[in-house]
């Protein structure tokens, strides 16, 4: 399958589940753990709560 936007491929553990992943840019979640150039996994979900990280797309 190819796929233009795609950076690089990785091998994830057996039970592993994301709905999708990106590289991380800027530092304004450093005190969360979250760094530039980290890659995010995420998880789709219709629900949010106290204390969660929550990513979101500008559509850009």
């Amino acid at each position: 399958m190819q796929n233009d936007l795609a950076e690089s491929f990785m091998d994830l553990p057996e039970g592993f589940s994301a709905d999708f992943a990106f590289r991380v840019t800027g530092n304004s979640m450093k005190y969360v753990g979250i760094q530039e150039d980290d890659i995010a996994f995420i998880k789709r979900s219709d629900d949010d709560a106290i204390g969660q990280v929550i990513a979101s797309s500008s559509g850009r």
